[in-house]
């Protein structure tokens, strides 16, 4: 016997389904940057409350539709700061990949982004980026 289950009715039901789960590693501003190259499908990097002076940058991260990488923080406890020459948080060939939870300060640095995407030969695709705070980054973010 063959069961038959029409299209809408099983994209429904895969729509409802919980998202995998992976790890959930802790980081502050020592560790950060060497742990978020190894970030896979499914993992959460939680940014401990503290002040990041090498900003974020994000390369070569693919997570999946049910899936993603998430990065995020404590809000205004987490600070990612600009500094001359870099984007605060950069992002290139990258995909479902989520950013919450955290401030960007520029500190009035000119020319200076708070969040880029772009760049490289995978693109940037299917970026979640919510509840962050962005301050002294100029008139143009």
């Amino acid at each position: 016997m063959i069961l038959r289950i029409p299209a809408p009715l099983f994209l429904c039901v895969l729509a409802t389904l919980p998202k995998a789960s992976g790890r959930v590693i802790p980081a502050n501003p020592d560790n950060y940057l060497q742990l978020a190259t190894k970030l896979r499908a499914g993992d959460t990097l939680a940014l401990a409350s503290g002040k990041y002076l090498r900003g974020l940058p994000l390369h070569n991260l693919r997570g999946k539709p049910r899936a993603p990488i998430v990065i995020h923080g404590g809000g205004e406890e987490t600070i990612l700061y600009g500094r001359s020459g870099s984007n605060t948080m950069d992002i290139s060939d990258c995909s479902y990949l989520e950013v919450r939870n955290l401030t960007f300060d520029g500190r009035n640095i000119h020319n200076v982004d708070a969040i880029k995407a772009g760049g490289g030969s995978g693109g940037v695709h299917h970026i979640t980026i919510a509840d962050n705070l962005i301050r002294g980054h100029g008139g143009t973010q």
